[in-house]
């Protein structure tokens, strides 16, 4: 405890206090190592490849599915891709790495070998390491039935229902397609210390890069940690659960939040309106993207005394309750019960809604912050290794401070024509609420000022941008994509937060990267192929002029390997020349 720095954030501040975890110590004392591995040779622009590998594959874990959502890779062809991307037959230098389980001495050396692979790859060919974004987001001993069945109810998440129940959250389901993509607030209580301490315990032990016997660890990566669309609150689907459908497994309790049914099985009518017609209007409060205040996971005991300890420290000693929302729940007052430690409070008293706001977002940073201290500590001697970059999507991540100056950003209307929008007041925007989705928890420019991060990818792509643009029966798809592209909505979340968003990486050293869309946008009026239909090269060109040209990222991401890269002596993959010409045209700008 005598040994815990002074200047530490919320969360280890609380936990030196209780003398709850020594690990942490020298986690932080660690963790401002450069942001670039030193063993990697970085050239930027950059482009990876989005779900390029799995690893960590599952014997002897007893859950009957993993998520995993590609196929398994022997090794030789595992060397076969990693030759193909080095050999200059693609630009892609890069690739996101996920992990589906570390639970067993199986799954770890999976890890072990894949990152072996890598390096042996770099010797052969002369050149720079495979550069992995690794995804690590299912922690260790505490995300699978066996270990949270047998664990206290104080180490789960708490959110509210409808009915001002507690809503107790658990970790990424078991099913087969259930993703093992993001690291997310409902994993456990992330303001109780001593479960987090207990997380982090594990993921420092499993992710170590040199022990002994070898396979207690995954051993050395080769890249950086990847926060991937990670937020404190997860999409909102009150329809895909129990008792509204018949798809979940309510015996690990996966319960929709809308209680109780009516005795025609429907939704309670709620004080803010119809459930139903909220969640498919075009409004985004009440929808998959962003979920009410109150399914954020954090109205636990522990997170109560957690937001009085923050307003003592802000100057106000007499909070002692959570704050909610009245028009969230059930209109029938009968049908509303809160806890005890949790009160309503009017949305006109700002200042306290402020503050609650503020204490979400810091919440969630601070165990972002301890994450990653662990995974940089446990790699720490390992030169090829180090840093982290946080993926996410436009819509889903906040940018308070910078969006209350004015702006300058480009975009493209209907016609292709190039566009200056002129020292524009992002806050001001009628839509603005929209881009500050408080469930989520991510402040960039908090982010932006830790020394851990390296950059951040924003996904200029689906979802938030496009909700409420209704394009005309357009054809072919190039035109309706083009005419959600010039839309308002979309160009102020894509350019507008994009721009904002690279002005604050680049004003403290850090680097920007942009996502590039591979398909067809997700418009539900359209009556035709899959949305996932790979675009031809012309609607690739096009959506490239719209977002990544720009905004003139240094990392470019996108999704779909075999839409990109030649890994067989077949026929050229459809969009391989033309990503290359622009990504050539790109690394000349810059």
């Amino acid at each position: 405890r005598n040994q815990c720095p002074g200047e530490r954030n919320h969360l280890w501040r609380t936990m030196c206090d209780h003398g709850l975890a020594a690990i942490f110590v020298l986690t932080a004392m660690t963790s401002s190592s450069a942001n670039i591995p030193s063993a990697l040779d970085v050239k930027f622009p950059l482009a990876y490849m989005q779900s390029s590998f799995v690893t960590g594959h599952s014997d002897g874990v007893d859950c009957p599915g993993q998520g995993i959502m590609w196929q398994t890779l022997t090794s030789e062809e595992r060397l076969d891709r990693l030759r193909r991307y080095a050999l200059n037959s693609t630009s892609f230098r890069g690739g996101e790495m996920f992990i589906n389980t570390m639970e067993t001495a199986a799954a770890r050396a999976d890890v072990r070998e894949m990152n072996r692979l890598i390096l042996q790859v770099a010797e052969e060919t002369k050149t720079g390491p495979f550069y992995g974004f690794w995804i690590p987001s299912r922690l260790p001993g505490m995300w699978w039935p066996a270990n949270y069945s047998t664990q206290p109810d104080s180490y789960r998440a708490k959110a509210l229902m409808s009915n001002g129940k507690p809503w107790v959250q658990y970790p990424t389901g078991c099913a087969t397609s259930t993703s093992i993509l993001n690291l997310q607030g409902t994993d456990l209580d992330i303001t109780n210390t001593e479960v987090v301490s207990l997380a982090m315990q594990n993921l420092g032990q499993v992710l170590r890069a040199d022990c002994y016997p070898t396979t207690d660890c995954v051993g050395p990566l080769v890249g950086s940690y990847l926060f991937s669309e990670a937020a404190l609150t997860p999409p909102y689907m009150p329809f895909s659960t129990f008792p509204y459908s018949a798809k979940d497994a309510p015996q690990f309790g996966n319960v929709s939040d809308l209680q109780p049914p009516g005795i025609d099985g429907q939704p309670p009518l709620l004080r803010m309106g119809n459930a139903t017609l909220l969640y498919s209007d075009d409004k985004v409060v009440f929808s998959f993207y962003q979920g009410p205040k109150r399914t954020a996971p954090l109205f636990s005991l522990s997170a109560r005394d957690s937001f009085a300890k923050y307003c003592t420290s802000r100057g106000h000693p007499n909070v002692t309750t959570l704050p909610a929302d009245r028009n969230e729940f059930n209109d029938d007052d009968h049908l509303v019960s809160l806890p005890p430690h949790v009160k309503f409070v009017p949305l006109s008293d700002t200042e306290l809604w402020s503050l609650w706001e503020d204490w979400v977002m810091q919440t969630w940073f601070d165990y972002c912050a301890v994450t990653i201290a662990t995974v940089n500590a446990a790699q720490a001697e390992n030169p090829y290794f180090g840093g982290a970059f946080y993926f996410q999507l436009a819509g889903w991540y906040s940018i308070r401070g910078r969006a209350k100056r004015p702006v300058t950003y480009q975009w493209r209307d209907f016609n292709d024509t190039l566009r200056e929008q002129v020292d524009e007041v992002v806050a001001q925007w009628p839509n603005y609420d929209d881009m500050n989705p408080v469930v989520k928890g991510q402040d960039l420019e908090m982010f932006a000022n830790a020394s851990w991060l390296s950059g951040w990818i924003h996904e200029a792509s689906h979802g938030v941008p496009m909700i409420g643009v209704h394009p005309p029966m357009l054809t072919p798809r190039e035109v309706r994509d083009r005419y959600i592209m010039a839309s308002d909505r979309h160009h102020h979340f894509v350019n507008a937060q994009g721009t904002m968003a690279r002005e604050i990486m680049e004003s403290r050293d850090k680097i920007f990267g942009a996502f590039s869309r591979a398909a067809f946008i997700s418009d539900p009026t359209y009556r035709g192929p899959s949305v996932a239909d790979t675009l031809t090269v012309p609607s690739f060109a096009q959506m490239w002029n719209y977002s990544t040209a720009l905004l003139k990222p240094k990392i470019v991401a996108t999704l779909g390997d075999f839409r990109f890269v030649r890994f067989s002596d077949a026929a050229t993959p459809p969009l391989h020349d033309v990503f290359e010409q622009l990504f050539r045209e790109l690394n000349t700008t810059a």
